[in-house]
């Protein structure tokens, strides 16, 4: 009973929250505070819900708990500064519940940003739920990640605008919540900044090769990097040759891209970017297949994949014959809520159901 109430909970906080911060409200401010609201206060006041929960919690309290010699000597020998000086001071402030909530608004702010300054002709609800069900209910359990990833997903106004400055900026910002962006950089190289379009032709297929080949030969590149270099230390902790998934994501990511390819066609009327999406989409899914024996490295493709899902997500809808947009998005938001029950209420990934919700009580 328990499960199924979390399940009905977060169906109704995800759906809900996607109605008001819908483009049809945009106009009336009060909604858009008011969906924003509910969402990061759901994420703050999580307690104990996650599998990753405890472990952040401890770095929290740890930092926290140094003397400022203590801390910046820390913040010197150690790589995600800024997501270090950010929790200190909200667990310092708030505890546990300030430091959820902001990161949460974080996330969410560049993505909706985000989403606003890169689309116009585009069905926001739609798109906004899916990454809710997706996108968001994962950074319960890879926080850092995912504000690296909503940095990324902000910068590629800068790609499309030619400012390779702003967005060098944006990559150094990400790479101090997570060091992993630097693979980001390769996106501003997908975008043909002199005719204003995407990459095509050799240039292309270069691209895909190059991924193919990395990710035939990641585990001897990451043993490489990490004997040089710290920041890549964990890559080579998390790998072992023993590890072996079934990758359902990587299968989920063949069928979504499948779908991608089939609309985006009709989406370039609308959108002449979707085959830069679609690029991203398709080097995530190359990357997706080191999900089957290693289970953080396969992480790195969220870069490029959660900015193509958004705008296929939120454009599909929009490509639909007449009088049919709402069942696109209908089919859209249910094939994401069908795969959040699979995921996290019947196999139980990552802890996420039951969810337990306080904003009073200390878990140390």
């Amino acid at each position: 009973m328990q499960k199924m109430s979390s399940l009905l909970l977060y169906l109704f906080i995800f759906l809900f929250s996607s109605f008001l911060l819908n483009t049809r409200n945009q106009k009336n401010k009060y909604s858009y505070y008011l969906g924003l609201a509910i969402l990061i206060i759901f994420a703050a006041g999580r307690y104990k819900v996650g599998t990753d929960f405890w472990n952040y919690e401890r770095v929290f309290q740890r930092l926290s708990s140094y003397s400022f010699p203590q801390f910046l000597n820390r913040l010197l020998s150690d790589n995600e500064q800024l997501f270090m000086i950010l929790c200190r001071y909200t667990y310092k402030i708030g505890g546990r519940v300030l430091t959820w909530g902001t990161l949460a608004a974080l996330i969410l702010v560049l993505i909706i940003k985000s989403s606003r300054d890169l689309f116009s002709d585009f069905s926001f609800g739609t798109a906004i739920a899916s990454f809710l069900f997706t996108g968001f209910a994962s950074s319960f359990n890879v926080c850092r990640e995912y504000i690296a990833i909503a940095i990324i997903f902000y910068s590629l106004k800068y790609v499309f605008n030619n400012k390779i400055n702003k967005f060098v900026i944006c990559i150094i910002l990400s790479f101090f919540f997570h060091s992993s962006s630097l693979i980001a950089l390769s996106i501003w190289f997908f975008w043909d900044h002199r005719n204003g379009k995407v990459i095509s032709g050799y240039k292309r297929y270069i691209i895909i090769i190059i991924t193919l080949i990395g990710t035939l030969i990641y585990k001897e590149l990451i043993t490489l990097l990490g004997s040089r270099f710290s920041l890549f230390e964990s890559y080579v902790t998390y790998y072992t040759s023993e590890i072996e998934s079934t990758n359902r994501d990587f299968y989920v990511s063949l069928l979504t891209l499948f779908v991608c390819i089939i609309f985006s066609r009709k989406i370039f009327s609308l959108d002449d970017r979707s085959n830069y999406f679609l690029l991203l989409i398709v080097v995530s899914t190359i990357i997706g297949i080191t999900g089957f024996s290693h289970p953080q490295f396969k992480r790195v493709g969220l870069y490029f994949s959660i900015p193509g899902h958004f705008f296929f997500s939120g454009y599909i809808p929009k490509c639909m014959k007449h009088g049919q947009e709402k069942i696109g998005s209908t089919l859209i938001i249910g094939f994401y809520i069908i795969m959040f029950t699979i995921v996290y209420y019947i196999i139980g990934q990552s802890h996420l159901i039951p969810y337990h919700f306080d904003l009073v009580s200390s878990v140390f």
